[in-house]
């Protein structure tokens, strides 16, 4: 009789929780660039740059996750 199978259970969910989390960021990219151009364009300076800085905060986060699956992969990939 044979154990469940974790080592690749394991793998899958981090791999999905990875996906989930870049895809937050580039959809925290795309909405608050937009919000920052509409806000811009309205005369609503404050909240434009409000939303700049959240551009500035998903593209970061975006790098670093990116970053962070490049040094999983390891030397060559």
């Amino acid at each position: 009789m044979t154990g469940p199978r974790r080592s690749g259970a394991g793998t899958e969910t981090a791999l999905r929780a990875r996906c989930l989390e870049q895809g937050a960021y580039w959809l925290l990219y795309v909405v608050s660039f937009g919000a920052a151009v509409v806000h811009w364009r309205a005369g609503n300076e404050a909240l434009a740059v409000l939303c700049a800085l959240a551009v500035v905060l998903a593209v970061r986060s975006i790098m670093s996750a990116h970053r962070r699956d490049q040094g999983r992969a390891g030397p060559g990939h």
